[in-house]
C-alpha cells in the first residue's frame, strides 16, 4: 500500500510539473511576436477572445493540441508536447482558431479542414522544426519542406475522426485540390513574417 501510495504521490508531482511548464510556455507565448499579431487582428475584426483561450491538461490521447471548435478554446497536451516545439504547437491551434473566426470553418467539410491544415502547418514552423529550417532559398520553397507541410495536412485528414476517408491517396487529392489557394495565403502573416517564421526564425 505504502508503494502504491508513493507511486501516486510521484505521478501527481509530475502533472503538477508538467502543467506548470506549460503554463509558463503560454505565458512567454503571449509576450511574443505572434501572439502580437494574432491578437491585433482579432481585434480589427471585433472579437474578444476569452482569458481561458489555452488551457494546459494532461491527455490521455496522442497529441499536443487540439482546437476545440464549439467551445472557441484551445488545448495543450502538457504530457506530449516537447519543450521546443510548444511555440509551433500552440501556433498551429492559433491558426485554426483564426480560420474559424474569420471563415467560419466547417469542420465536417474535408476541404475546409485541409486548408485549414494547410495553413496551420505552414504558419506554426512546426515543419522548419522537423529538419527543413533552409526551405527558404532565393524566395522560392524546396520540395522538401512543402512535402512535409503535405503529408502532415494529409495524416491530419486522415485521423480526424469527422471523416470515413477510403485511403491516404484521397486525403492527398483534397490536399491537392486547395494547395494553392491555403498555402500561399499568410493571414494574419504578412509574407516577409510568414518566410521568416517557415525558416525557423524569429518575427
Amino acid at each position: 500500500m505504502d508503494t502504491d501510495r508513493a507511486k501516486l504521490v510521484v505521478e501527481a508531482e509530475v502533472r503538477n510539473r508538467l502543467i506548470a511548464e506549460c503554463i509558463q510556455s503560454v505565458n512567454d507565448y503571449l509576450h511574443g511576436r505572434a501572439w502580437e499579431i494574432f491578437s491585433n487582428k482579432f481585434k480589427s475584426m471585433n472579437i474578444n477572445l476569452p482569458r481561458d483561450l489555452i488551457a494546459c491538461k494532461i491527455c490521455e490521447e496522442p497529441m499536443t493540441g487540439h482546437y476545440f471548435e464549439k467551445e472557441k478554446k484551445i488545448i495543450i497536451c502538457a504530457n506530449n508536447v516537447v519543450n521546443q516545439e510548444f511555440d509551433s504547437t500552440l501556433g498551429h491551434e492559433m491558426v485554426h482558431l483564426f480560420d474559424d473566426a474569420r471563415a467560419e470553418v466547417d469542420f465536417h467539410n474535408p476541404e475546409h479542414v485541409a486548408c485549414s491544415e494547410i495553413r496551420a502547418t505552414n504558419l506554426s514552423g512546426e515543419c522548419s522544426n522537423k529538419g527543413f529550417l533552409k526551405h527558404v532559398r532565393k524566395g522560392t520553397v524546396t520540395k522538401k519542406y512543402t512535402q512535409c507541410v503535405k503529408d502532415r495536412a494529409t495524416k491530419s485528414l486522415m485521423d480526424n475522426p469527422h471523416f470515413k476517408l477510403k485511403n491516404m491517396m484521397e486525403a492527398e487529392e483534397i490536399v491537392g485540390g486547395v494547395w494553392d489557394v491555403c498555402f500561399y495565403d499568410y493571414e494574419p502573416f504578412s509574407i516577409d513574417e510568414a518566410k521568416r517564421k517557415a525558416a525557423g526564425k524569429k518575427f
